[in-house]
């Protein structure tokens, strides 16, 4: 072997082993370590990012808590403002815990309040969330945003849903034109409602639209248990004038 080609074959070995002594040192230091986060199935995982050591593939695809429909903005003449939501946990498998945010705007778009609180959604439910602690007054609003935060997520089994029923409703119209909706909430399951909020939609007897909404709350109801309620809805001269009393909506939501 001539010794140009002697020079030329040690040339590649050493390039070679300086080659890997260049990865080595980039794998070690540079190259980011398998993660949750890293968009690739490795580290045992059945998906991408999850199973092994990561979130389960169940939860990961799960889908958020939406909001169906448009927000409804209820008001007096007063001004008094109350807002009713429609939503939905699609999800049969897991409850959710979210934190929300109702974001009112006016006709110009500006956010002029925002009112938080927390939610709990249990499996496949589709409730509403009422509220009523709103500062504007109802002209003021031009539409309603409801917007959750990232789920906590709780597996069916840690989070079971009594069986509830209303019955007996009964709307009325009191001699100081005040409404009041009463009725029976009744408990066919053994899993005890620690708290039960009881909304009621009532609506006018011309063209079935809805007028107000209002709120009471159940603090518990024991398995096979029963508990009566009163809804109150304050005076307003529409209310006495064109409620259809046999019309009455009511919903609730289990906390």
């Amino acid at each position: 072997m001539s010794r140009s080609l002697k020079q030329f074959v040690y040339g590649i070995f050493y390039l070679a082993i300086f080659a890997l002594i260049l990865l080595s040192i980039y794998s070690s230091a540079f190259k980011p370590s398998p993660s949750c986060f890293d968009n690739k199935i490795n580290q045992d995982e059945k998906g991408i990012d999850c199973d092994g050591p990561c979130i389960s593939c169940e939860e990961l695809n799960l889908k958020a808590p939406k909001v169906t429909g448009p927000v409804r903005v209820f008001g007096l003449s007063s001004g008094q403002t109350v807002l009713l939501a429609e939503i939905v946990n699609p999800n049969s498998t897991y409850g959710a815990i979210v934190d929300y945010r109702f974001r009112l705007y006016n006709r110009g778009g500006a956010l002029i309040e925002t009112i938080v609180g927390e939610e709990h959604l249990y499996p496949s439910e589709r409730t509403y969330m009422y509220e009523p602690n709103v500062v504007v007054k109802t002209p003021d609003i031009s539409h309603v945003e409801l917007v959750f935060s990232k789920p906590d997520w709780v597996v069916a089994s840690e989070m079971p849903y009594p069986s509830l029923i209303i019955s007996e409703v009964d709307t009325v119209v009191e001699e100081d034109g005040k409404v009041r909706v009463a009725g029976i909430m009744r408990n066919r399951s053994p899993v005890i409602a620690p708290t039960v909020n009881v909304v009621a939609v009532i609506l006018d007897n011309v063209h079935g639209a809805e007028l107000f909404a209002s709120q009471t709350v159940i603090a518990r109801i024991g398995g096979f248990e029963e508990a009566p309620f009163n809804i109150f809805f304050p005076a307003d001269t529409r209310f006495s004038e064109q409620i259809d009393e046999e019309a009455t909506k009511v919903f609730f939501n289990v906390q």
